[in-house]
């Protein structure tokens, strides 16, 4: 009955399907801001088929630069600050997520490796 029950299992392990393997497709560098005295935002969305993952953002000033889940500017993630790091990278975002990245007055870089999602 054991004997049964394991390949029973194993059987049923080897059906389950994930997400798919991911592909490389593409880095995407976004280098916002610097607009004095202004937000600088850039809207997106993750196309179909594919996943991003944020790998590292830096901005060159003291003020936050955000990333915002369907352009709520009420709560979002903090990026970067001050020249450094403040979120644990990396970041994945999958197909169909739109958002809005936003930095006050100075520059700032995001990098991004964008896969296929292959079945």
């Amino acid at each position: 009955m054991k004997t049964l029950f394991f390949l029973l299992l194993i059987a049923c392990c080897g059906m389950v399907n994930g997400q798919g393997n991911l592909q490389f497709n593409q880095v995407i560098t976004y280098n916002i801001g610097g607009i004095a005295n202004q937000y600088d935002n850039v809207n997106f969305t993750v196309p179909a088929g594919k996943v991003w993952k944020i790998e590292a953002a830096v901005n060159w000033s003291g003020n936050s630069l955000m990333l915002y889940p369907n352009g709520a500017v009420n709560y979002g993630i903090n990026l970067a600050s001050s020249s450094k790091t403040v979120s644990d990278f990396p970041i994945w975002l999958n197909s169909g997520y739109t958002g809005q990245f936003s930095i006050y007055t100075n520059r700032a870089l995001i990098s991004i490796i964008e896969f296929n999602v292959v079945p």
